[in-house]
């Protein structure tokens, strides 16, 4: 597996909010390519997380454009792929393969809540997911991470040595899960943290992670100011 270096001291990252691509999309992809960021995500939701009335942009629909548009200036990766919104088939042939003919792609695993959505929930096992993806010699990752606290998702990390993904939370628990990358030789992804877009933590200052900023739907012009103001 080809991947960057995965401490990743001062690398700063967004992800993309659900109405992203229904207005303006090339002028504010043009901005992402010319800030100071590492990597462009997109969610895996199949509803609007904060407003259901709010379209969500299609998965699939969204990395093409990203990977046509963002050219190799940055990575682009997903936060997270919910390995249990789609059959194994679908999730196998129709996601997860494509995803890995991207170089440098990041892909974020995670085995889904309810927290946003009730959708019917299949039962894919993630090692079976995982070994897949570390076996096919196709692959051209740049890195794979878990997202959830759930014990399941902390094993995999260190049986697998993946990256490990934090949704906001509070310190405490970031401790926990910079304290359980430590532990991880060698490691497929980075240790990162989800957060809001007035995230300031002094504390954690001396820890090298990605901080990957989620940014709300807005219009294009506040678009714009705010990935000024972060990724300068």
């Amino acid at each position: 597996m080809q991947h960057r270096s995965t401490l990743m001291k001062n690398k700063n990252s967004i992800l993309l909010p659900s109405t992203f691509f229904n207005s303006d999309f090339k002028i504010k992809i043009e901005k992402l390519n010319c800030s100071k960021l590492d990597t462009v995500y997109l969610f895996d939701h199949a509803v609007n997380p904060v407003n259901r009335s709010k379209d969500v942009y299609k998965l699939l629909d969204g990395f093409e454009i990203l990977n046509s548009c963002l050219s190799e200036k940055k990575n682009i990766g997903s936060c997270v792929l919910n390995i249990n919104s789609r059959n194994k088939y679908e999730l196998t042939k129709n996601y997860i393969e494509k995803f890995i003919q991207i170089k440098n792609f990041k892909l974020g695993l995670g085995i889904g809540d309810l927290l946003y959505e009730s959708t019917k929930k299949f039962k894919n096992k993630l090692d079976g997911i995982i070994e897949e993806i570390i076996s096919n010699k196709s692959n051209k990752l740049g890195s794979i991470f878990l997202g959830g606290n759930s014990q399941i998702i902390l094993d995999t990390s260190i049986k697998y040595s993946l990256g490990i993904n934090q949704w906001l939370g509070t310190n405490d628990q970031f401790q926990k899960k910079i304290k359980l990358y430590k532990e991880i030789k060698k490691p497929k992804g980075s240790l990162s943290r989800c957060v809001g877009l007035n995230y300031i933590n002094h504390e954690l200052d001396f820890i090298d992670y990605e901080k990957i900023f989620i940014f709300k739907d807005t219009n294009t012009e506040k678009f714009l100011e705010t990935v000024d103001m972060i990724f300068k």
